[in-house]
C-alpha cells in the first residue's frame, strides 16, 4: 500500500465557496478500495466528513464561520430540469470536492455542498454520508409494512440498513455477516442484534437459504445486499416471488 501525506496550499475562498476545517472523517471502504487499487498518480481519500466553518467567500449566505457542517462528496446544481422536477440524482452538473481530500485539515468546497447540523458531535455526524447511503437501499427497497427482510453483509451499511429497515416497520429483519470468530466480527453481529435484528446468520458456517427458508417457506419480502456481488447470488434464493431486491456498495474487481 502507498498512502502519502502532502502538503496542499488552500487559497483564500472565492466567491462561491467556503474554507472548513476538518474535525471528523470515515474511512469508506471506498478508500480502501482506491489505497488497493488506484493507478494514476494519487487520489485524495475521505469522503464522510464533518467540519467547522472557518472563511466564506462573498456571495455566501447559507453558512457563516463557526457553522457546524457536514461535507458532501458530490452536491447537485439544484437548477437543472432533472433537479427541478425532483430527480436530483439525474443531476448533469454535479460539482464534487474538487479533489480535496476529507483526510486533511481544511478544505476549500462548494456552498453547496454543505448542510449544517446541530447537537451531535463531529464524529456520529460523520456518519451522515454513509448513512444517507443505507437510508436510500431502504426506501427504494420499499419494506411493506410489517414486512421481512434480510441484510446480506453486517459491515457499518449492512448495520444500519437493518437497523433503518426496523424503522421503515418491517416485522422481520435478519442479517448475514462473516462467521464470528474474532472480535471484529463477534461485535458486528452483537451491534446488529442491539438494533433490532432478530436473525444473525454466519455466512459459510450456517445455512443461509435453509433457515431463512424454514421460517418463510416462499421466501423474504425483501433483501438489501451491502455484502460482495457474489453474495447476489443468496439473495435470489431467498427472495419470494414478487419481492425487491436492492443493493449498494458493490466492488466489483
Amino acid at each position: 500500500l502507498d498512502i502519502q501525506a502532502r502538503e496542499i496550499e488552500i487559497l483564500p475562498p472565492d466567491e462561491d465557496h467556503v474554507i472548513v476545517k476538518v474535525h471528523a472523517c470515515g474511512v469508506c471502504g471506498t478508500d480502501v478500495n482506491f489505497v488497493r487499487d488506484w493507478d494514476d498518480e494519487h487520489m485524495a481519500l475521505g469522503h464522510e466528513i464533518s467540519a467547522e466553518v472557518m472563511e466564506v467567500g462573498k456571495n455566501v449566505t447559507s453558512v457563516k464561520p463557526g457553522d457546524k457542517v457536514i461535507v458532501e462528496d458530490c452536491s447537485m446544481c439544484g437548477v437543472c430540469e432533472n433537479c427541478k422536477s425532483g430527480h436530483p440524482e439525474f443531476c448533469r452538473n454535479m460539482f464534487d470536492m474538487e479533489g480535496n481530500p476529507g483526510m486533511g485539515q481544511y478544505m476549500s468546497v462548494r456552498y453547496n455542498s454543505l448542510n449544517k447540523f446541530d447537537g451531535l458531535d463531529y464524529v456520529s455526524a460523520s456518519l451522515t454520508e454513509p448513512l444517507a447511503v443505507s437510508l436510500t437501499a431502504v426506501l427504494n427497497a420499499e419494506i411493506p409494512l410489517g414486512g421481512s427482510v434480510i441484510v446480506l453483509g453486517n459491515g457499518p451499511l449492512g448495520i444500519m440498513a437493518a437497523a433503518l429497515a426496523k424503522l421503515q416497520g418491517a416485522g422481520f429483519v435478519g442479517i448475514t455477516g462473516l462467521p464470528a470468530d474474532n472480535e471484529r466480527e463477534k461485535s458486528r453481529f452483537l451491534a446488529a442484534k442491539q438494533f433490532g435484528c432478530d436473525m444473525t446468520i454466519e455466512t459459510g458456517k450456517d445455512d443461509i437459504e435453509g433457515m431463512i427458508k424454514s421460517r418463510f417457506p416462499g421466501g423474504v419480502d425483501r433483501v438489501i445486499v451491502t455484502s460482495p456481488p457474489q453474495s447476489m447470488y443468496d439473495a435470489f434464493k431467498v427472495i419470494r416471488f414478487g419481492g425487491i431486491i436492492t443493493f449498494l456498495g458493490l466492488h466489483f474487481g
